[in-house]
């Protein structure tokens, strides 16, 4: 709307296309933070079409502080896609230590803090989840916001063991309240493990057909892959 609208527009009219694009269809504005990146590609083809782009912008060529934080969050992304968790890591913990001076509640700051979180859980690393929930800590009431709540109620889950139930039904709650669908759909995924895990595997089957329902939907086969075992 108004005055950002219209500077989005010049933006995209400065767009360039990445050679080589293909399906992938990718228009970069060179300078400008990632929240002016248009990417559109099948989902299938999501984790190509990212590597692509950290393909086409040499982390040198990075002048913008937030296009490199940027960078660095999609590069996270990616690396753990490919099952590369020790450097999807070290990359979220790069894009969270750059992004820190912009402020924890800045998007970049947010997106690097979640990458270092789901990295480090895949790890099974429960030092470092401690490490970055402990950065939430600091945040006066007004700046915990509830998408910060429910990333902190998901990865206390991973380190509560036990007692890890309450802390995975609030944040089913506060994603489901957020519409963040696959959010909520990857944390009932987890709450499922959980009960399996707990030997009330008869419980999950409920959370299993909503992640189910999310993961088909976005055709999300590796989180389809992982309900599939738990089922099993």
């Amino acid at each position: 709307r108004g005055g950002e609208g219209v500077r989005v527009r010049r933006r995209a009219a400065c767009a360039r296309p990445v050679e080589g694009g293909g399906d992938a269809r990718v228009r970069l504005m060179r300078g400008h933070p990632p929240r002016v990146i248009q990417i559109a590609w099948p989902r299938a083809q999501q984790v190509n079409g990212r590597r692509r782009v950290l393909e086409h912008r040499a982390p040198a060529d990075l002048v913008d502080a937030q296009f490199a934080i940027g960078y660095r969050n999609l590069e996270a992304r990616v690396l753990r896609a490919e099952g590369r968790l020790a450097e999807s890591l070290s990359a979220a913990e790069g894009a969270f230590d750059a992004a820190r001076v912009l402020g924890l509640t800045s998007f970049p700051a947010k997106m690097a803090l979640a990458n270092a979180l789901e990295a480090a859980a895949a790890l099974g690393d429960t030092d470092a989840v401690r490490r970055y929930l402990a950065a939430l800590d600091d945040l006066r009431p007004g700046q915990f916001t509830p998408f910060l709540k429910a990333l902190q109620q998901r990865f206390r889950a991973h380190v509560a063991a036990a007692a890890a139930e309450p802390h995975v039904a609030v944040a089913e709650g506060l994603f489901h309240d957020l519409g963040l669908v696959f959010d909520l759909a990857v944390t009932r995924l987890e709450h499922a493990e959980w009960l399996v895990a707990q030997g009330r595997g008869g419980e999950a089957g409920g959370l299993l057909g909503e992640a189910w329902e999310t993961f088909e939907r976005l055709r999300a086969t590796p989180w389809l892959d992982r309900l599939a075992a738990v089922e099993a």
